[in-house]
């Protein structure tokens, strides 16, 4: 049986609820699957890699792989214990 509630009474005053919300970059959904979390950072990833394939012509290989390296690391290490523990789907 599914319960929906729109509005929760808090002290004096009414708070809606949402099916997802954000804090300091992370998005946690209503069922804490983190599904929406692994889409934000993904596609937040995609879209910075876009931006970097003009850059990345000007250096060499090596450097160009440093740099995607990295950029990949700090992406995935931001707030990384969040997904220990998420669903095999996800990853």
């Amino acid at each position: 049986m599914k319960v929906d509630v729109l509005d929760m009474p808090i002290m004096a005053t009414s708070v809606r609820t949402v099916d997802s919300a954000s804090d300091l970059g992370v998005v946690v959904d209503s069922h804490l699957t983190m599904t929406t979390q692994v889409s934000a950072v993904c596609r937040a990833a995609y879209y910075q890699l876009r931006h970097l394939r003009p850059l990345i012509r000007s250096l060499s290989s090596d450097a160009a792989k440093l740099l995607v390296q990295a950029f990949i690391s700090t992406r995935l290490d931001y707030c990384n214990s969040l997904f220990y523990g998420i669903s095999a789907n996800l990853y």
